[in-house]
């Protein structure tokens, strides 16, 4: 490439420019050439372009954001249903409940050994010998209660509060309407006994024994505990018991119902007797009215007593 330059004289220069200056010059022009020109409208389209695909990405990082919050909240709610379930689980006691006719054996936790008669039910916390050791008894039980001075046992019925250190003993508490509300009998070591009601409450020692009457009082009285015990080995002892109560031992013995006749009424009326494992109801039924002067019926689940 070739410049011509006119000089102050009027004469032309010849100047030559070298090739790799020439190709530089070359390649800017092209490049000058190929640049593109926008109008102002094209511009804020693309801007615009650029802009729209910012909120999609920043709206798509903000349902990403919800989506995790929404499901920590899920999670949390469903956590906390879950413990609360299990409190409620844990707040539900053990219940132990013994059928008609049956015998049953429950062993605590601390090593204490309870043997429930028929129609019975025990019941204690799932925290049992965690914090405290506390039964409640609906019938009749045998205790044989693991020593432990710093921490008593207690059992409440629906109308008396047993509490021993390590003992033996026999309780009963069927809520009847006729004879003794509750009865103690005392096997081994020291029991107190209260009455729930009164508050009113006595200690007894081995082979003493006390019962809640039906006025609230408590009453002492020695026990044969052969007689006492004669459940725990499937036998029968009624010991001056109400005849009520007689009846309702029977019921439980051997799962079947005893109705009383028109104007019965047993509330005065006791009996004492001993059965070695008998297995025939209605031969007890049978001395019993023989004795009383009563007369009975068969049904279709038991026996119906009648005045003669």
């Amino acid at each position: 490439m070739n410049i011509h330059r006119h000089n102050s004289s009027g004469e032309n220069d010849d100047y030559s420019i070298p090739d790799e200056l020439e190709e530089g010059l070359e390649d800017y022009r092209i490049s000058e050439n190929n640049k593109l020109s926008l109008s102002d409208s094209e511009v804020e389209r693309a801007l615009d372009k650029v802009l729209d695909q910012v909120d999609e990405e920043e709206a798509e990082e903000s349902e990403t954001d919800w989506s995790f919050t929404f499901n920590w909240k899920l999670m949390s709610i469903a956590a906390t249903i879950t413990f609360i379930g299990m409190l409620f689980a844990l707040s539900i006691p053990v219940s132990v409940e013994v059928p008609n006719g049956e015998l049953a054996t429950v062993n605590l936790p601390d090593g204490t050994s309870i043997t429930l008669n028929s129609g019975s039910e025990l019941s204690y916390s799932r925290f049992y010998n965690y914090f405290g050791r506390n039964v409640t008894l609906n019938g009749e039980g045998f205790f044989d209660v693991y020593s432990n001075a710093d921490d008593p046992f207690t059992v409440n019925t629906l109308n008396s509060s047993i509490k021993v250190l390590g003992t033996k003993f026999n309780l009963s508490d069927w809520n009847s309407e006729t004879g003794a509300k509750a009865k103690l009998a005392v096997t081994e070591g020291s029991v107190r006994f209260a009455d729930l009601n009164s508050k009113d409450s006595i200690v007894l020692s081995a082979n003493e024994g006390a019962m809640i009457t039906q006025t609230r009082e408590i009453i002492t009285s020695p026990v044969e505990l052969e007689k006492t015990l004669a459940w725990t080995s499937n036998n029968i002892a009624f010991q001056n018991e109400n005849l009520g109560q007689a009846f309702g031992m029977l019921e439980r013995r051997f799962d079947l119902t005893i109705e009383l006749g028109n104007k019965l009424t047993l509330k005065d009326e006791s009996i004492t007797a001993f059965y070695h494992y008998p297995v025939d109801p209605e031969s007890i039924i049978r001395d019993i009215c023989t004795i009383k002067g009563l007369g009975y019926q068969k049904t279709h689940n038991g026996f119906k007593i009648t005045s003669n």
